[in-house]
């Protein structure tokens, strides 16, 4: 079995078309270290995944303060929308509301 944060991921058959059959010791041994491997990609993926995700976040947290909150929304709605899952985001500074999304020209 692939097993990737104590969770299972996926699992590695050997499989006999004349019925079934233990296999060998040294292809059990192989095929265990085959899973450990497969195991440690897909967890090493998942970590460069992670890390590449709050970098993105980080690089959009340096844009809005260069930007300032106005036109950062204008600029990067639809990216937020998509990794939050939103439909739309409003943005209410001094009294003056800004929203960007779904019915995009439509008042707030």
């Amino acid at each position: 079995s692939v097993v990737v944060a104590g969770r299972l991921w996926g699992v590695v058959l050997c499989h006999a078309l004349g019925g079934p059959r233990a296999p060998r010791q040294s292809l059990r041994a192989t095929l265990e270290v085959l899973s450990a491997v497969v195991a440690m990609r897909v967890q090493a993926l998942g970590h460069w995944a992670q890390a590449r995700r709050v970098m993105d976040w980080q690089a959009l947290l340096v844009a809005l303060q260069a930007e300032g909150p106005g036109p950062f929304l204008a600029r990067h709605h639809r990216r937020i929308m998509g990794e939050l899952n939103l439909d739309a985001i409003v943005l209410v500074r001094r009294w003056e509301a800004r929203r960007a999304g779904e019915g995009e020209a439509a008042a707030a």
